[in-house]
């Protein structure tokens, strides 16, 4: 009669530590997941604010070449007038 009680405890015992365990993990593997998530986020704002003043910086700079190739025209014209 004492093995029936022992192996049904044992039941018992083995069933309450997978589902603590499970629960524990879960909620381990939950929060991992969510700060990954979260550094994912800041990474990418960081890599979108670089890009965009990448962005920036080659906007300013083929406009500067522009003014000058169209700087470079009007003196042209300029010369040729005068001429």
């Amino acid at each position: 009669m004492e093995i029936l009680i022992y192996a049904i405890v044992a039941v018992f015992g083995l069933g309450g530590g997978y589902v603590f365990a499970t629960t524990v993990l879960r909620k381990n593997i939950e929060q991992k997941s969510a700060q990954l998530l979260r550094e994912a986020e800041a990474e990418s704002e960081v890599m979108k604010k670089d890009k965009m003043l990448q962005a920036k910086e080659r906007f300013l700079q083929l406009k500067t070449e522009h003014e000058k190739s169209i700087q470079a025209r009007n003196n042209e014209v300029a010369q040729s007038e005068n001429r």
